[in-house]
């Protein structure tokens, strides 16, 4: 009976696990390169980064 109940409960947690991992692979690279490196470029700081390093160009900039 526990490994029914074990199973059940496995069958509806795994796939929403599942799910949640994959989300948005792009997840950071959207929120760097599309608040972060604008916000620095404008002169407003590197919110919501820490730090934005541009030196090098967008192609080769840091941030944190």
């Amino acid at each position: 009976m526990a490994g029914v109940a074990l199973a059940l409960i496995l069958s509806v947690w795994l796939p929403t696990f599942n799910a949640s991992a994959r989300a948005d692979p792009m997840a950071l690279w959207n929120i760097v390169h599309g608040k972060c490196v604008p916000h620095m470029e404008a002169g407003l700081g590197p919110k919501p980064c820490e730090q934005v390093d541009l030196d090098g160009g967008v192609a080769q900039g840091v941030a944190i």
